[in-house]
């Protein structure tokens, strides 16, 4: 007997700015969901980042709870390098702006990397 194909369900869905699924994390990997009945369809990281910028920090945060819970799947190194090269072009661009006197509106004093934390006299952190 034939049945239409169901999808898994994802480990994760994240809403778009209004609200409604727009994301979906399964097997280390993004979908774009919605509710436009087109099956969900895979994205690359960057895609999803970039696409959902008021998401960035979550989908990082799902990516690397991911990559720490399945260290020896072979998406995970993949998944790590696209979200270092991602970091590598946004720090450049970064850069760029700052050299021009600042980013969309931030002040450049607002965007330098803070102090890193000094370790404990203890040599432990």
């Amino acid at each position: 007997m034939y049945a239409p194909f169901t999808p898994r369900p994802f480990d994760v869905v994240l809403p778009d700015a209004l609200g409604h699924p727009a994301l979906g994390f399964r097997d280390g990997r993004w979908f774009r969901v919605g509710s436009d009945q087109q099956p969900p369809h895979p994205v690359a990281a960057r895609a999803a980042i970039l696409g959902n910028p008021h998401a960035a920090g979550p989908i990082v945060q799902i990516m690397c709870w991911w990559m720490r819970e399945n260290p020896r799947h072979g998406h995970a190194v993949d998944l790590a390098t696209e979200l270092a090269l991602l970091v590598g072009e946004m720090s450049r661009e970064l850069s760029r702006e700052m050299s021009r006197g600042g980013t969309r509106g931030t002040p450049v004093r607002e965007l330098r990397a803070p102090r890193p934390a000094l370790p404990a006299r203890s040599g432990r952190y």
